[in-house]
C-alpha cells in the first residue's frame, strides 16, 4: 500500500507534471498516473508487502503454534486462511495486506513472537485479519485516490479566474484534508478492527494485554504511526499514562484509549453472557 507521506509526494509529482504539460491535460495524465500506481500497488500487496519488509513465508513446518492459530481464526471468521511471513525484527509489530479474502497476507515481527503468550498472540492475529474481513485495504485505497483527486482539484483555479496565490491556498487546504481524511479513516479503522477482532476470538481482554505488555518508546511509537499510515495496520505503544485525545495527525489510536474501549467491550460480552445464564 502507498502511505499518506507517498501519497502527497505522488500528488506533488502529478503537480510538476501537469504544469509542464499543461493543464488541464497534464492535470488529467497526473490524476490517471496517480490511480494507476495505486491501483497496481493495491492489487499485489497481498505479495508486494511482506516482500518490501524482508519476511519470510513461513507452514506449520516451520511455525507450527502460529500457523494453527490462524487456521482455527480463519475458519471462525469463515475465510481462507491467509499467507503468513514473519520478518526478523526485535520491534514488536504486525500488518495485515492484501485485497480481498482470496489475497491476504499477515506479517508478525520476531519480537512480537516473543513478548507475547499464546493466547495475546491470537489477539493480535485476530485484530490482523479483522482488517482482511472488513477490506481494510481496500478503503485506504479508496480513500486515498480520493484524495489525491481532491488535492488535484485546485489546479483548475487559474481556469476559473481565481488566480495563482488563491489557487495555492487552495491546494494546501486540499492536500491538508486529504491527509486529515486518511488518517481519520486509519484511526476509525483500528478501532473497528478490534471489536471485530475481539468478538471473533471472544476474548477482547487477550488484545488489551498484548497492547499493555508490549512497550515501545513514545518518540519511537510517533515515528511508526506517521511513517507506515497504510502498511502498519497493526502498532503498539507504551503510552499508558491515561486517556487523552487521539492526535488528528496520526494514524493510530492512543494504545490507551484502545484499551479502554475493548475494556468496555469485555465488559458488554461479560454483562450479554451473564443475562444469558439469567433467561
Amino acid at each position: 500500500m502507498i502511505s499518506a507521506t507517498s501519497a502527497i509526494m505522488l500528488v506533488l509529482l502529478a503537480l510538476v507534471v501537469g504544469y509542464a504539460i499543461g493543464a488541464p491535460l497534464g492535470v488529467i495524465i497526473g490524476l490517471v498516473s496517480t490511480a494507476a500506481t495505486k491501483l497496481f500497488s493495491f492489487w499485489n500487496d497481498h505479495e508486494l508487502a511482506p516482500k518490501r519488509r524482508g519476511g519470510r513465508e513461513v507452514d506449520a513446518g516451520s511455525a507450527p503454534q502460529l500457523v494453527a492459530i490462524l487456521n482455527e481464526l480463519s475458519q471462525r471468521a469463515a475465510i481462507p486462511t491467509p499467507r503468513l511471513y514473519v520478518i526478523d525484527s526485535p520491534r514488536a509489530n504486525a500488518t495485515a495486506a492484501g485485497r480481498d479474502h482470496r489475497h491476504a497476507s499477515i506479517c508478525v515481527t520476531t519480537g512480537l513472537l516473543h513478548a507475547l503468550t499464546r493466547d495475546e498472540l491470537a489477539g493480535v492475529l485476530s485484530h490482523e485479519l479483522a482488517h482482511v474481513l472488513r477490506r481494510s485495504a481496500l478503503t485506504k485505497t479508496a480513500a486515498s485516490t480520493l484524495g489525491a483527486a481532491i488535492s488535484l482539484l485546485p489546479l483548475f483555479g487559474p481556469f476559473l479566474g481565481l488566480g495563482i496565490g488563491l489557487s495555492l491556498l487552495l491546494l494546501f487546504i486540499a492536500l491538508l484534508v486529504a491527509v486529515l481524511g486518511q488518517l481519520a479513516i486509519g484511526r476509525a479503522g483500528e478501532y473497528a478492527a478490534d471489536e471485530c477482532g475481539a468478538r471473533l476470538i471472544g476474548r477482547p481482554d487477550a488484545l488489551a494485554a498484548a497492547l499493555r505488555l508490549v512497550s515501545t518508546d513514545d518518540a519511537d511509537f510517533d515515528a511508526v504511526a506517521n511513517s507506515q499510515v497504510a502498511t502498519a495496520l497493526l502498532a503498539f505503544g507504551k503510552r499508558l499514562v491515561g486517556p487523552r485525545r487521539d492526535n488528528p495527525f496520526s494514524a493510530y489510536p492512543l494504545p490507551t484509549n484502545r484499551i479502554a474501549a475493548l475494556e468496555r467491550l469485555s465488559r458488554e460480552m461479560g454483562s450479554a453472557v451473564d443475562e444469558f445464564r439469567k433467561s
